[in-house]
């Protein structure tokens, strides 16, 4: 897949949508089907026929998915929504998961939000959205794997991207740990989201974005602080927890 980048401007997606090492990941588990009807086709007398059954439809796949701007912009749409899935995923963990997750006052929470978690419910989103698609969906088994790949990009991207936008007017990413061993989605690390507690607060007020980093500085030493004081056997219930939790 092409380069997918996110900026406090938001996300770009440059280059190739998909790339021949996810065609090829596709043609040798599920493709072998549609290379023997493009075999039945060649000449008998070529030599190499499977190999070039084989390429000519790699070169049939790119080329329709990378040659479709409608695809093309509603990936871009449907990655873009990745701020509002943090903060979708960190709320639920605050509503329903483990309370050694978060910690709240009047007026500001704290959630640690594995990054598995996000993976998992951006993944489901982004398959669900566009596995439907009239380039891709007569090859069996693709659209879900190359679209999988897209979301688990993007994300890591935007993990890495220090200098992040607020996910909406009462909320943002305070910070991110990419170490601890989540194994969630097969995945470490996870997100800091601090949100206002009231509809009625706003970052852009005066004092209360200042107000909320405050409070996140202090609630995230506390929350490492906990885990760091669970032992193993806490530490895998917390886990199963989480694996469980309905996004």
């Amino acid at each position: 897949m092409g380069l997918v980048r996110w900026t406090a401007k938001g996300m770009k997606l440059a280059g190739d949508i998909l790339d021949s090492e996810d065609v090829e990941k596709w043609v040798m588990a599920q493709g072998q089907k549609l290379v023997e009807r493009k075999l039945t086709k060649l000449p008998a007398s070529w030599l190499a026929g499977r190999y070039r059954a084989g390429r000519a439809v790699r070169a049939e796949i790119l080329g329709a998915a990378n040659g479709s701007d409608v695809l093309r912009t509603a990936l871009e749409t449907k990655l873009a929504v990745l701020p509002t899935v943090v903060l979708e995923v960190a709320k639920r963990v605050w509503s329903g998961g483990p309370s050694e997750m978060s910690l709240s006052t009047g007026q500001c929470t704290l959630v640690l939000c594995p990054r598995g978690l996000v993976i998992r419910r951006y993944c489901d989103l982004t398959v669900k959205a566009l596995q439907n698609s009239a380039v891709l969906q007569q090859y069996e088994g693709l659209p879900a794997q190359f679209l999988s790949r897209s979301a688990t990009l993007s994300e890591e991207s935007y993990f890495a991207e220090s200098d992040r936008e607020n996910l909406d007017s009462r909320s943002r990413v305070t910070g991110t740990d990419d170490k601890f061993q989540w194994s969630l989605q097969d995945t470490n690390g996870h997100y800091y989201v601090a949100f206002l507690a009231s509809y009625a607060d706003d970052l852009s007020k005066k004092g209360q974005a200042r107000a909320l980093s405050e409070f996140a500085h202090t609630a995230e030493d506390k929350l490492k602080v906990g885990l760091a004081a669970l032992n193993s056997s806490d530490l895998d219930a917390l886990r199963r927890k989480l694996s469980t939790l309905a996004l």
